[in-house]
């Protein structure tokens, strides 16, 4: 997605550092479900009922959280004049974006 859609070419090693940004708020994303779906044992008694109410509960808070990651690495990207930042700012944006997609989609 970086390279191909937004055609940039330049990958430094601070890109790295990304991949440990984006798992540590995988980790976090993954702890967030798991204690919704922990917590609705007491509420709800099908699998089905659980996970739902799970989902929409956590997935509501990820998303805030992801939406606002993926702000600031976006300001970052436009704020800074380095162009090492600026392209550090949109390939973490994106990595915290399909990091949400993929928690959300194929994790439970």
């Amino acid at each position: 997605t970086y390279y191909f859609v937004f055609n940039i070419p330049y990958f430094g090693g601070i890109h790295m550092l990304g991949v440990f940004v984006v798992l540590g708020i995988g980790a976090d994303d993954t702890f967030i479900f798991i204690d919704t779906f922990k917590d609705s044992r007491k509420r709800l008694s099908s699998i089905q009922d659980r996970l739902e109410w799970s989902y929409s509960k956590a997935g509501k808070a990820m998303l805030v959280t992801s939406a606002t990651t993926i702000a600031t690495f976006i300001i970052t990207a436009v704020a800074t004049p380095f162009v090492a930042l600026q392209t550090f700012g949109i390939f973490a944006a994106l990595l915290v974006f399909w990091d949400y997609v993929l928690v959300m989609t194929f994790y439970p």
